[in-house]
């Protein structure tokens, strides 16, 4: 990297007379890795390695828990690529983007953030991709940092060093966010989302979230269609705001995991579907009010008494 004379904060240019040594990358990190099996609900995984290779910034909005991480991460793997990954959220700082200033024993060192150090992960391997989950929970200022390495510029300065991709390395921002009716989110700046090109997610279908699902032991009728039910219907009430959580592709995974555990127990089985209600689907609702609409419209759906 390029030691300069200037460092640039929030759009503002400031002088510096020193640079503060930088605690190391540790590159193995970043390498990539595959976590369980993805099975694709579309052509997200195409268009992923499309535009990975072509270098554009590409945005995807959609429910949580429908497994856009999940899709990114397969995308990385398939293609060898070094995976930088932040969640963002209403608290990210400058720090947490750029870096800040640490205390280690008795010296400061600096330690980067996510910006420089996908750049130099990237010139290290060659290639990466920076994941920016949840997007939109960023403060809008805080979105104005990202602009300088999602635009032809391709650098930033950072504690009086420049950080610039290398010719000829590919590099990708990806991002997700939820839809603008989740609480926390922040509309993009014009400026950034300009930028992007992307793709909406819609939430699957019943019949792609079956084809995604262990349904081993799990009764069809019983079961598996009153489940897949309950969640199309709480995407419909949070959209009314009568509640505030969608039940997730992730909810339904973890929903037939509690239910075979709670078959398999003596003292559990005989009400293993409530249990698995009440443990899987209920708790999610921190609201009671909410709870107890969840709880009638369970209750209704599956035909059993959920207490």
């Amino acid at each position: 990297m390029k030691t300069v004379t200037k460092k640039v904060l929030e759009g503002k240019v400031e002088n510096l007379d020193e640079q503060i040594p930088t605690i190391p990358i540790k590159y193995d990190l970043y390498a990539p890795k595959r976590f369980g099996k993805y099975i694709a609900m579309g052509n997200e995984l195409d268009l992923l390695k499309c535009v990975m290779k072509a270098g554009l910034p590409f945005l995807m909005e959609g429910e949580k828990g429908i497994g856009k991480t999940m899709a990114v991460v397969e995308a990385c793997a398939d293609d060898d690529t070094p995976l930088v990954s932040f969640s963002c959220s209403t608290g990210t700082t400058m720090g947490d983007i750029i870096g800040r200033e640490h205390l280690h024993n008795g010296n400061s060192v600096f330690k980067l953030g996510v910006l420089p150090t996908a750049i130099k992960v990237a010139n290290h391997f060659g290639k990466a991709v920076l994941y920016l989950d949840e997007l939109n929970a960023l403060d809008p200022e805080i979105q104005k940092m990202l602009n300088p390495v999602i635009d032809d510029r391709r650098s930033l300065i950072v504690n009086n060093e420049l950080f610039e991709l290398d010719e000829g390395v590919e590099f990708t921002i990806i991002a997700t966010q939820n839809p603008s009716y989740y609480a926390g989110v922040n509309p993009l700046n014009e400026d950034l989302r300009s930028r992007f090109v992307g793709k909406v997610i819609e939430y699957p279908t019943t019949k792609q979230i079956s084809s995604v699902i262990d349904w081993t032991d799990i009764p069809k009728r019983e079961v598996q269609a009153p489940l897949l039910a309950l969640a199309v219907d709480t995407l419909s009430m949070k959209k009314d705001d009568k509640v505030d959580y969608v039940i997730s592709v992730r909810d339904i995974a973890l929903f037939t995991k509690c239910y075979r555990a709670f078959l398999k127990n003596k003292a559990l089985k005989s009400n293993a579907l409530e249990y698995a209600i009440e443990s899987a689907i209920l708790i999610k609702y921190a609201d009671p009010e909410e709870r107890e609409v969840i709880r009638a419209r369970a209750q209704d759906t599956f035909g059993v008494n959920v207490y």
